[in-house]
């Protein structure tokens, strides 16, 4: 253990994201299996240092680089109670992820050939910076990671090739501000995950939520934007070479029960409904964007809405999104880009992938079923275990244990489990839903129920009336 200068609980603290051991307890299906269960070992002799034991993703990376022959070290400020990435890391680091100057130093001395991290984007920054300073090879540029992270910066590019944005007030700020048609919707320039977002209705109410999405903003830069109804979608790409390739594309749909914040996502479908719709009117357009830019390698997410009046980009992603696609294209298409950006990360290439076979329409409907602490100290969780390992659970994630505390009104931070499902038709995975919501109970310290409420099943009467539209009824369309 190298004991750290400097802890800074309030970032590594920021995501709470604690994976614990039960999370092994369920059988999980093969994850990484595009290099013939790891037989071969190519990383041998080569060390992998991965920022940050507890986000999500974390303990999937340091498994696979493990089995591929490498030596990996974990660091953060956490003890390896809380950081489950450091419980079979080959050794670990009390540095916190913060400390640059110190972990450039390590990084040298210690001969590291690779540094990566999760799904925690001020992790991934600084492996960005480490990799920088050190010569060691990262998947983008900072430019690319400006372009990605910085929704103003993006929305720019989007208008420059003609791509639909949702019109922005944030130039009305400093003029006049009780000239912004309500509601809107207020952001941290660059924050993702649902964090320092207010939805107004009054001006007093927009005020109060620029000063809070300031405090929350790097850079401590904010967007005012329309706030629009519609469909969310999302569409992910994997790039590699140069080439550009839709992996994944998700209907988010949400819990609204929050009011000022951020909606909260209870169920992701895939493949969305709006797929082909999306192929016709967006994807050349956003391919071409990342082509302008240089783009060669690593990972895409573009966020949307789309309503009568046709898509509306919200904002971009460069780093492995939080609802860990690769559990699905892994599981369908043979590819996880999870994988392929450890193989960069110590290699400078992305593998011997093919992307090509990557294809967002899944041979089978896909769901994934969070479910979302209001806020509070977890005393109990039940049921999860046998939920875990129903059929067509292909994997599940539990962050939170007893004893943790889980802010409210703190964006994706409040999703205390997920189950990523998959099953012959859209009316299995609303019964494998409706098991796990009735099954799986979490209660705060006082014994009170401490989830939002269940997802409403009848949501998903729009894939059953539809399926042909929906694309859910893909079995012949691969």
């Amino acid at each position: 253990m190298i004991p750290s200068h400097d802890s800074h609980p309030s970032h590594d603290s920021h995501p709470s994201h604690d994976l614990h051991p039960s999370h092994d307890s369920h059988p999980s299906h093969d994850l990484h299996p595009s290099h013939d269960s790891h037989t071969s070992r190519p990383f041998e002799g080569k060390t992998l240092l991965v920022l940050g034991g507890k986000p999500i993703g974390s303990y999937e990376i340091v498994v696979y680089a493990k089995s591929r022959g490498a030596r990996v070290i974990v660091t953060d400020y956490l003890p390896a109670e809380k950081s489950r990435a450091k419980q079979i890391a080959d050794e670990s680091w009390d540095v916190s992820t913060t400390e640059l100057d110190t972990l450039v130093s390590l990084v040298r001395r210690h001969r590291i050939d690779g540094v990566y991290a999760g799904a925690h984007e001020i992790s991934l920054f600084k492996a960005l910076e480490i990799c920088e300073q050190t010569g060691l090879p990262f998947y983008i540029t900072r430019r690319q990671w400006e372009i990605g992270t910085d929704k103003q910066l993006f929305k720019e590019l989007c208008r420059r090739r003609g791509l639909p944005v949702i019109t922005d007030y944030t130039d009305r700020l400093d003029a006049d501000p009780s000239t912004i048609p309500l509601p809107a919707i207020v952001k941290p320039v660059d924050r993702s995950s649902g964090i320092g977002i207010t939805v107004c209705h009054t001006h007093e109410e927009l005020l109060a939520a620029c000063r809070f999405a300031r405090t929350e903003s790097i850079k401590g830069n904010i967007v005012v934007e329309k706030h629009i109804q519609g469909d969310e979608i999302a569409a992910y790409y994997t790039i590699k070479d140069g080439e550009i390739r839709m992996s994944a594309f998700a209907d988010y749909h949400y819990n609204y029960d929050q009011k000022g914040t951020m909606p909260l996502p209870q169920v992701y479908i895939y493949p969305g409904r709006h797929l082909e719709a999306y192929r016709r009117e967006l994807n050349d357009g956003v391919v071409a964007l990342l082509q302008d830019q240089g783009f060669k390698n690593g990972i895409f997410v573009l966020q949307a809405f789309v309503n009568d009046d046709g898509f509306h980009i919200i904002e971009p992603a460069v780093r492995s999104p939080g609802c860990s696609i690769y559990k699905y294209t892994a599981y369908f298409n043979g590819i996880s880009y999870s994988d392929m950006m450890v193989d960069y990360a110590l290699t400078g290439r992305m593998g011997e992938t093919d992307v090509n076979r990557e294809n967002p329409l899944f041979p089978q409907p896909c769901a994934t079923l969070s479910l979302v602490a209001k806020g509070g100290t977890v005393g109990q969780i039940t049921g999860y275990e046998e939920a875990a390992r129903m059929d067509g659970v292909i994997d599940a994630e539990l962050r939170y244990g007893r004893g943790d505390t889980i802010p409210p009104r703190s964006g994706l931070r409040q999703v205390i489990m997920r189950f990523y499902l998959t099953g012959s038709d859209i009316g299995e995975l609303r019964r494998m839903i409706d098991t796990i919501q009735s099954s799986v109970t979490v209660r705060d310290i006082r014994g009170e129920n401490l989830l939002i409420a269940p997802f409403d099943l009848d949501r998903l009467a729009i894939y059953e009336e539809n399926s042909e539209s929906a694309s859910l009824n893909i079995t012949n369309s691969r």
